[in-house]
């Protein structure tokens, strides 16, 4: 049993609780020797005797160190008590879950949905591409760390049921449900064991559905009727549950929610691709005043504004001349004429109490300028001209 004081291995002295999850309780610690801040994910010790769990909770270190994304919790060292159990250190972080953040807020924009997706789809593109299928995302496994000016990181945790193309034969068990029920699949829920990326895609369809409407697509009043939700039911349309997106993002949201797999998107790079071609950008980063740009152009418009090349402008060059200058000619389209019109017209159709106004302000102006030629030239010339007469006076 882990305490607080205590020192793991000779190298990890744990200060506090952080969590209790259903396997595993994870501390915050720190590195003796470095002083880095750590977060420590202990095995529970009723599952020392479970071969199947010992192994899934190493592979969650080996996933999770094979991929290499910033947005997947950096996983630092795996060791063992010196009672025998195991533990894993990591990167720790400092935010809210992505649980708390829809049970604090609600609903969440498009914007915000975005914001969340994007790094989140990447980072699920790199585990796939590495071969791991996360096999359990779910909201309590998405971090969100605040980065500054940066806006917010989003984190992907807990790989301990993730499958790796190598290890499931070993490792999964025929007609065996891994995962949350409200996130899982209909293969999963099927018991089927051969579980590959698309899985995830439906829970990532089920994460932004839950982000939209601020409720999962499915529920029920015991296990087995929510699985027969997730297997028959067609999912209620987001926007008639209230969720402030577009149509376009609802059917890319119901389009991973499909439950044959062949009609899903076939990556997460696809299916990032779906969706930021039809929603709005997530929010920049503030500007030193604090304020945000604003636009309502979806990011596939903004990618195709067009933009000035400054190598394209023809400038007139600069010609010298001995002769006086002459005020440069003007050649006017019918359209610049008419919008000078257009101007001239409004500043004619001025109220007569605003052209009486500006014309006191030209007399105002032009007395004090008055003033000031006879303050600093003319008195200064007459005063030297009497000094001059004074002093060549007999």
């Amino acid at each position: 049993m882990i305490q607080v004081g205590q020192t793991l291995c000779g190298k990890y002295r744990v200060e506090a609780t952080l969590g209790q999850g259903g396997m595993a309780s994870v501390w915050q610690g720190v590195h003796v020797a470095t002083g880095r801040r750590i977060a420590i994910k202990v095995l529970d010790d009723r599952f020392l005797g479970n071969a199947h769990v010992v192994a899934r909770f190493g592979r969650e270190a080996r996933a999770a160190s094979s991929i290499h994304h910033e947005s997947i919790v950096e996983v630092l060292d795996l060791d063992r008590t010196e009672d025998g159990a195991p533990f894993l250190v990591m990167e720790l972080l400092q935010g809210e879950t992505l649980t708390q953040r829809i049970e604090k807020r609600g609903r969440l924009s498009a914007a915000e949905l975005v914001a969340i997706a994007d790094p989140l789809l990447d980072a699920l593109h790199a585990a796939h591409e590495a071969g791991v299928v996360h096999r359990d995302l779910k909201p309590d496994n998405i971090m969100l760390v605040p980065a500054g000016r940066r806006g917010e990181k989003v984190k992907v945790l807990d790989f301990g049921i993730s499958s790796k193309s190598d290890e499931v034969s070993s490792l999964t068990t025929t007609g065996s449900l891994l995962g949350t029920p409200h996130y899982m699949s209909p293969e999963q829920a099927r018991g089927r064991t051969d579980i590959d990326r698309r899985a995830d895609l439906y829970a990532m369809g089920v994460l932004l559905y839950e982000c939209a409407v601020g409720a999962v697509p499915f529920d029920a009043e015991n296990y087995n009727a929510l699985i027969q939700e997730i297997l028959n039911a067609p999912p209620v349309s987001p926007r008639a549950r209230g969720a402030a997106i577009s149509e376009a993002v609802e059917a890319v949201i119901l389009h991973a929610m499909s439950k044959d797999r062949d009609a899903r998107p076939s990556t997460a790079e696809a299916l990032r691709d779906e969706l930021l071609a039809v929603a709005p950008p997530p929010l920049p980063a503030a500007s030193s005043s604090g304020s945000y740009p604003i636009t309502d152009a979806p990011l596939a418009e903004r990618k195709s504004m067009p933009t000035l090349d400054a190598a394209a402008i023809e400038l007139e060059p600069v010609r010298v001349s001995s002769s006086p200058p002459r005020a440069p000619s003007l050649q006017l389209d019918g359209a610049a004429v008419r919008r000078i019109s257009q101007r001239s017209s409004r500043v004619s159709a001025s109220p007569p109490s605003t052209r009486w106004g500006r014309v006191a302000l030209a007399s105002v102006l032009a007395i004090v300028a008055l003033i000031a030629v006879v303050r600093f030239v003319v008195h200064p010339m007459i005063t030297a001209e009497h000094r001059r007469a004074t002093t060549s006076a007999p």
